[in-house]
């Protein structure tokens, strides 16, 4: 799933990173297929912003997910988000998959 909540089904589990106002950054690992990590949810409070929690996590949960015994990690992001682009590109992480959405047209076939 692009966005994980807590207990859902399919998320494996969370990290996060807390500071004395609570939690300030998270990351779900949503691994479905055995080898392919997936992270989901990557998300930093506002007010943290900018202190590299986002890539902490990221890279943290990533690294765990890499030494469980996959063979690669991967996540999903909307073309438009330029500051998750900037954390994953410094993370080394690369586009392998463009995906292009738009309006569903139904046509009959009655």
């Amino acid at each position: 799933p692009a966005r994980a909540d807590p207990g859902a089904p399919g998320v494996r589990g969370w990290l996060g990173a807390r500071g004395p106002t609570g939690l300030l950054a998270c990351v779900a690992d949503t691994s479905a297929t055995t080898g392919v990590g997936h992270l989901s949810s990557i998300a930093v409070h506002p007010n943290a912003r900018g202190q590299g929690l986002g890539r902490a996590v990221t890279a943290a949960l990533a690294r765990l997910l890499l030494v469980e015994g996959c063979d690669v990690v991967t996540l999903g992001m909307y073309a438009d988000n330029v500051a998750g682009r900037a954390l994953y590109d410094g993370l080394g992480m690369h586009d392998d998959h463009a995906f292009t959405s738009g309006p569903l047209r139904i046509r009959s076939r009655w």
